[in-house]
């Protein structure tokens, strides 16, 4: 098991973009420029993982296109793995009867089945993905604010940078995590 922190990278409109057939059958798909740069980046920080909701085959036709690029990641997780997180995510929102509180402190009794760790997407916070994704790591219990948005990548939606401005984000949270146990052990000194 590694010691360093994992991260979490979405595949799908963050890294790239389908191309879609008339029936919305993805036939190709477009690499996000920048991508290359981002991973290495990224890697510096903790161990790279790729999150998605996508199937286990079109993951591994992404990493494919990407090429040597794609060693950076140490683990995929897939909807595959995630299927039964979004089974209890869909049970608690469907369920009739129950008072928003009532709702979210069952969300709050899902087990994750990932470590904590940063994710970067193209969902917001508060959206279904990042119930699911964020249950599935328990970053909605630990820390909402591992949630780092990514501006979506398609073939609708050019790249505006995007992958740059997140890891900007990530870099100026990553600061203030870091410096939020330093200030503590501060604290602590001063007391005594």
């Amino acid at each position: 098991m590694s010691l360093r922190k994992p991260i979490y990278v979405d595949m799908d409109n963050v890294l790239i973009a389908p191309i879609l057939d008339r029936d919305g059958n993805a036939i190709d798909l477009l690499v996000r420029p920048g991508v290359k740069n981002f991973l290495e980046r990224l890697s510096m920080y903790g161990e790279l993982t790729l999150l998605t909701a996508a199937s286990h085959s079109w993951a591994q036709q992404v990493l494919e296109k990407l090429g040597a690029t794609a060693k950076l990641f140490k683990d995929v997780k897939t909807g595959e793995d995630l299927f039964p997180i979004w089974q209890q995510v869909e049970v608690i929102r469907n369920a009739r009867g129950l008072s928003d509180a009532d709702r979210e402190s069952l969300y709050n009794e899902i087990k994750p089945i990932l470590p904590p760790g940063v994710i970067f997407d193209d969902y917001p916070a508060g959206s279904e993905m990042y119930r699911l994704k964020g249950h599935a790591t328990g970053i909605v219990q630990v820390n909402p604010h591992l949630w780092i948005p990514v501006d979506v990548f398609s073939t609708d939606d050019p790249d505006r940078g995007g992958l740059e401005k997140a890891f900007q984000e990530f870099k100026k949270r990553n600061s203030a995590w870091r410096a939020r146990p330093a200030i503590g052990k501060m604290l602590e000194g001063s007391v005594r």
